[in-house]
């Protein structure tokens, strides 16, 4: 027997008529070899490494025309990132330069928004503080707008929020633990009553098994097509999935997931699987695109820029 679904919780999304345009920038970098064991545990036979993309995304907001870049992807100068970065991507580590970009490149007309506790875990940069992991000229000259969740009393499903245009077109979520302050975003892509929204995960998980399956999204009782057409042509059994769950190897696993975020993944590993969980609600509605920014596996199926959100799933 299949596993009984739960209802998603709800959200508390308040209805508007407000919208932003999405568009999903693959800025073409991509991140090969990573082992599997420095991001997730426990280790898979046949995820020893990983591969992925890095998205960006363009957020326009349709009635004013102002507009937002989210994630600023990989710098392609990326020798001329501080050292410490440098020395880190040398050595194959990963210390969050793949999200950063060269904010130097816009006019300082534009502002720098930033997360919770950048200015006092990032400020004062490179070069003045060699050992800094963010260059100076990444914010001199414009205004870094810090986003303060305290401040705010909106809360979606489990997070605290920050109405970003004021309007419920798109909203800021705090997201902590992978990094310091890291932030999600929740984008209305059409308007109330049949909203339909793209949660922004950034790096809050770095592959769907850390926030599927849920009691919401439980494991279905057969998959099609099948993920693994060679030895199960057609139909596959989920059970035979289910069947591997290392976490949970027992009439659980059809609805939790299959992996954690490793302790060597995050800045606060607890508040990170917690982060990911908050996550797992938004990802239970339908009319809620999740996209992480890292997902390979997405490549395929969203338009990507110059096309807004949605024209190659309308081809």
């Amino acid at each position: 027997m299949p596993p009984t679904v739960t209802p998603p919780p709800r959200l508390n999304i308040p209805n508007s008529e407000s919208i932003v345009n999405v568009h999903i920038i693959n800025t073409t970098s991509r991140i090969t070899n990573i082992p599997f064991s420095i991001f997730m545990i426990p280790p898979y036979k046949g995820l020893t490494y990983f591969e992925c993309p890095a998205f960006s995304f363009l957020i326009e907001h349709a009635s004013s025309g102002r507009k937002l870049l989210f994630d600023l992807g990989v710098r392609q100068d990326w020798e001329n990132t501080p050292t410490v970065i440098v020395q880190r991507i040398k050595d194959g580590a990963h210390h969050h330069w793949d999200h950063t970009g060269d904010p130097s490149t816009f006019p300082t007309s534009t502002d720098l928004i930033v997360d919770p506790g950048f200015e006092d875990s990032f400020v004062l940069g490179y070069p003045e503080n060699p050992e800094a992991s963010i260059s100076k000229s990444a914010y001199e000259g414009r205004h870094l707008r810090e986003i303060s969740f305290a401040e705010s009393k909106l809360v979606l499903g489990r997070c605290n929020a920050v109405d970003f245009f004021g309007d419920g077109s798109f909203y800021l979520l705090d997201a902590p633990g992978h990094a310091v302050g890291h932030m999600c975003g929740l984008a209305r892509t059409t308007a109330s009553p049949e909203a339909t929204f793209i949660f922004l995960g950034g790096d809050c998980a770095h592959h769907g098994g850390e926030f599927r399956p849920t009691q919401y999204l439980p494991l279905p009782k057969s998959l099609s097509p099948s993920p693994i057409p060679r030895t199960r042509p057609g139909l596959c059994p989920g059970a035979l999935f289910a069947g591997i769950h290392r976490l949970h190897p027992s009439s659980s696993s059809s609805t939790e997931p299959f992996i954690l975020a490793s302790e060597d993944a995050a800045h606060d590993a607890k508040a990170a699987r917690d982060s990911i969980r908050k996550m797992g609600d938004f990802d239970a509605h339908e009319n809620i695109l999740t996209m992480i920014a890292h997902d390979g596996t997405m490549i395929n199926v969203v338009g990507t820029f110059p096309k807004n959100f949605g024209e190659r799933l309308e081809e």
